[in-house]
């Protein structure tokens, strides 16, 4: 029952009846036909050992297996040594019901997996609006489901070589590339070969962007970021993105507000990791020349130690003049870090750093509760304890992303001042 493989339903109705003495034995077998697979009795057999020459009819159904049930068996006119003839239906994989008369010839092999040849179109511009595909191939059935990225956008079942899917605007806003394919219900079935669906840049990009470019926070500790536009060509009507971040990332993050320019601000969580942003320049506040200008504010909160980014996907963005902006995406790096005690030179640990003047540095290194020359010490006995142990962008006092003895340098003039 895997891709590639061909099965064949075949299952054995026995009934036996008795009526004046005489008795009436039937067999029927059914099977997935290639293409358009329907049910066909085989092998059937009738023989009247009784003196009654007629029996009207007999129904009667029975569940075979998981994988295949007969039903309805009719067998009229039976006579003596004649020949007879009976039908069936199935709700089996068998997809739709047939019949067969006296003795039937073998079933064809069972039908393979779904087969796609082509897509039309196989691509269309970045900001496209919806979008309906036709997807080219064999052994489609009614049943058949079209998937985009894993996801069911099946439209119309036309032929066993062709189907349709709808895609809605909101899977075209940016370039890149997606997975097509369709699937037939087991066990005469299973997924097709992946056709590639490409979506192109239009030239006219939503250039978004964060700040800070990047963020750095400490566990427990909560710091606002904005998501932005640069430069819109076009100016603004109205724009539709979505946030989102990995369940496992080691932070969380909230919706903070809006910018006092948007009309109708809407905001709607998708689940707890991602977020619907929408809103519109309705007084005209973003034109061509702007420079950037802040669409979303939201605040993050450092849940425990480690890295991950949330990214903001331009679902649709309009124009100024109704035309749609092709392609807008970006990512805001998040790690996130625990500050511990140093260790002292008796082998203890002293009390977790401060940062007394809350700028973002730990100068209080000792903590302490204030700043001194105790602290140049400990800092210039540890600078590869903070490089294996400690965030380091809290300690790196001459701001230089590095941490060395220049740090040491500068703590020392800090407390000379």
């Amino acid at each position: 029952m895997k891709d590639n493989k061909f099965l064949t339903g075949v299952s054995l109705i026995l009934f036996l009846f008795f009526i004046s003495g005489g008795s009436v034995m039937v067999t029927a077998e059914c099977s997935c036909k290639n293409k358009e697979p329907i049910p066909n009795i085989e092998n059937f057999s009738g023989e009247n050992t009784g003196q009654n020459p007629v029996i009207p009819a007999l129904r009667t159904s029975s569940s075979l297996s998981d994988h295949l049930q007969i039903s309805d068996i009719k067998v009229d006119n039976v006579s003596p040594g004649g020949r007879n003839s009976s039908s069936a239906s199935s709700e089996s994989p068998c997809r739709t019901a047939g019949s067969g008369t006296g003795l039937i010839t073998e079933a064809d092999t069972s039908w393979p997996s779904p087969i796609v040849t082509s897509l039309y179109p196989d691509s269309v511009l970045a900001g496209s609006g919806e979008l309906t595909i036709t997807i080219d191939g064999n052994n489609f059935i009614p049943e058949t489901r079209v998937f985009w990225d894993a996801r069911d956008y099946t439209k119309d079942y036309l032929s066993i070589y062709q189907m349709t899917a709808n895609i809605p605007a909101s899977e075209l806003g940016t370039p890149g590339q997606h997975y097509i394919w369709v699937n037939n219900p087991t066990p005469c079935g299973g997924n097709s070969n992946i056709a590639i669906f490409q979506i192109n840049d239009n030239g006219q990009s939503f250039p978004l962007t964060t700040s800070p470019l990047t963020l750095r926070i400490l566990k427990t500790q909560t710091e606002q970021t904005s998501f932005l536009v640069q430069n819109l060509p076009k100016g603004l009507l109205r724009y539709n993105l979505t946030l989102s971040k990995e369940s496992n990332s080691p932070f969380s993050f909230f919706f903070s507000g809006f910018p006092v320019w948007t009309s109708d601000p809407q905001i709607v969580w998708l689940d707890i990791n991602r977020l619907l942003i929408k809103g519109g320049d309705a007084n005209d506040r973003i034109r061509n020349g702007t420079g950037e200008a802040i669409l979303v504010n939201i605040s993050i909160f450092g849940s425990f130690s480690g890295s991950g980014q949330i990214k903001c996907t331009l679902n649709e963005a309009i124009a100024d003049d109704g035309t749609r902006y092709g392609s807008g995406y970006t990512v805001l790096p998040v790690t996130v870090g625990e500050i511990i005690s140093f260790p002292d030179t008796i082998g203890g640990m002293f009390p977790l750093p401060t940062d007394p003047d809350r700028d973002g540095l730990f100068e209080d290194i000792n903590g302490n509760g204030r700043v001194d020359l105790s602290d140049v010490v400990i800092i210039f006995h540890n600078i590869d304890f903070i490089m294996n142990h400690q965030p380091w962008w809290p300690f790196d006092f001459d701001q230089n992303r590095v941490i060395n003895l220049n740090d040491v340098v500068t703590l020392f003039r800090m407390n000379s001042m």
